[in-house]
């Protein structure tokens, strides 16, 4: 059940954040690299079978911190 909806969730992220990037013009090249490394660190942990082990919640807090640098 926490797999499941922690997919959708990840999926939704990652759906905003493409968004994000097809609909900002204005983004440098730089935020845009960010948000492209972002996804992918989502995309790995979705791929993971344990999404409570300790490598996987450390994607998390990568993507985390890849966001808000964007943000901020």
């Amino acid at each position: 059940m926490i797999k499941q909806v922690s997919s959708q969730n990840i999926d939704d992220l990652i759906q905003g954040i493409e968004s994000i990037i097809e609909n900002r013009c204005s983004l440098l090249d730089e935020d845009r690299k960010l948000l492209f490394q972002t996804i992918i660190l989502l995309k790995k942990y979705k791929q993971r079978n344990d999404v409570t082990d300790v490598a996987s919640l450390l994607l998390i807090v990568k993507a985390v911190s890849l966001l808000t640098k964007f943000f901020v």
